[in-house]
């Protein structure tokens, strides 16, 4: 019999916690963040400046996924262990995705 029962080690939890926020963030909360973005340059014509946050979250997504997959060795959303080649899948998604809504948020703020 084990003298030492099993320890929590407080680096584990640590770990899991960050990459519970990393995998959230890709997954849902990135993607809201850019919709209100989108919105915001729809309707208050802020110019460049929201131009310039839109593309940095896009590329801090693509960070995030791929620090996800290298660091905390992350899942697909089907949860089997994800590739570089999912990260390059969800770039490029992401990428097309983006442009396609900001493309529309440009033209929604000339619409309105």
């Amino acid at each position: 019999m084990d003298k030492n029962p099993q320890q929590n080690n407080p680096q584990t939890e640590q770990s899991s916690f960050f990459a519970l926020i990393v995998r959230l963030t890709w997954m849902a909360f990135g993607n809201l963040l850019l919709i209100i973005i989108a919105f915001c340059i729809a309707q208050q014509r802020a110019g460049i400046v929201l131009d310039l946050l839109f593309w940095a979250w896009v590329a801090g997504l693509i960070l995030i996924r791929y620090i996800d997959i290298t660091v905390f060795h992350g899942q697909t959303v089907d949860n089997e262990p994800a590739t570089l080649q999912h990260w390059r899948k969800y770039s490029l998604l992401l990428i097309v995705i983006s442009a396609l809504g900001w493309i529309g948020a440009h033209v929604a703020t000339n619409v309105m």
